[in-house]
């Protein structure tokens, strides 16, 4: 029931994706951030001063899982223009400044998880910055897919050797491997991502696609790792599946991106349209 909530929240974040990145496309990048964040904080705020069980029975319950929701709605929002007005001003270095979207992120894990310490020694903001300025060169594909081979070779080992032993130095040790593997791996990815979009779709098309992949392989995992593990032939090591197949999936779109797909360049984007970058709307 828990994870189930928790997976509740993640829901809406299409709903917040389509409806926030259309208003985004057609009315700016700047007046759809300014609706994320007031909606971000109204949501917040209702949690922190939402009164207990004791004093308003279910009420209480319903009204946090309410406020989940506005937060799930606003952070659908917040990928994709943010995304989509980073890789806007800066097209030719897409890589680069797209990378500090989930730097940014981390940063935040970081500051509010024990296991910060650990990613602070092994990958600092700057080493972020410089596996995205790698993907400008080499492109994104070949970044990504290299990391994404390390990753799915790694993570059912990985687990095995936590599942077997569980002592506190193996388990941050594993932590941080995977960690570290995931943040090179994150670097380009919004630089890919608003690449597969042309800029009068742009925050739509982000804000639909992310979201999807967030809610579905994110926000579920717990209860589906959860149900993984009900089965005897698979136990302690469901997570360790589960990466795996999300890892082959994962390879799999980005082959299919490199053989078959158009990814705008910045000159492309620019020739699709130049008003993109210039727009009253979105500088």
């Amino acid at each position: 029931m828990t994870f189930g909530t928790f997976g509740l929240a993640f829901l809406v974040r299409p709903i917040g994706g389509v409806l926030l990145g259309a208003y985004a496309d057609g009315q700016g990048r700047k007046a759809s951030l300014m609706v994320s964040i007031v909606l971000m904080t109204v949501g917040t705020l209702a949690i922190a001063i939402m009164p207990s069980y004791e004093t308003i029975g279910l009420l209480a319950p319903i009204g946090v899982l309410a406020a989940r929701l506005v937060q799930g709605f606003s952070a659908g929002a917040e990928f994709r223009s943010s995304t989509a007005f980073l890789v806007e001003h800066m097209p030719h270095r897409r890589g680069f400044v797209a990378s500090w979207q989930f730097a940014n992120q981390g940063l935040g894990r970081v500051l509010s998880s024990a296991f910060g310490v650990g990613l602070t020694v092994w990958m600092t903001t700057a080493g972020l910055s410089a596996w995205g300025n790698v993907s400008d060169r080499i492109g994104r594909t070949t970044h990504m897919i290299a990391v994404g081979l390390l990753i799915l070779v790694s993570a059912f080992p990985a687990f095995t050797v936590l599942t077997r032993t569980p002592v506190p130095a193996v388990i941050l040790l594993a932590v941080v491997y995977l960690a570290v593997l995931k943040t090179i791996y994150f670097g380009p990815l919004a630089a890919l991502m608003s690449e597969l979009f042309p800029p009068a779709t742009r925050a739509t098309g982000l804000g639909l696609s992310y979201n999807i992949g967030v809610t579905l392989f994110g926000g579920m995992a717990p209860a589906t790792i959860t149900w993984l593990g009900t089965f005897a032939l698979i136990g302690d090591l469901a997570p360790g599946y589960y990466l795996t197949v999300i890892g082959v999936m994962s390879l799999a779109a980005l082959i299919a991106i490199r053989t078959r797909g158009r990814i705008l360049s910045g000159r492309d984007a620019a020739e699709a349209d130049p008003a993109c970058f210039m727009s009253r709307s979105w500088p």
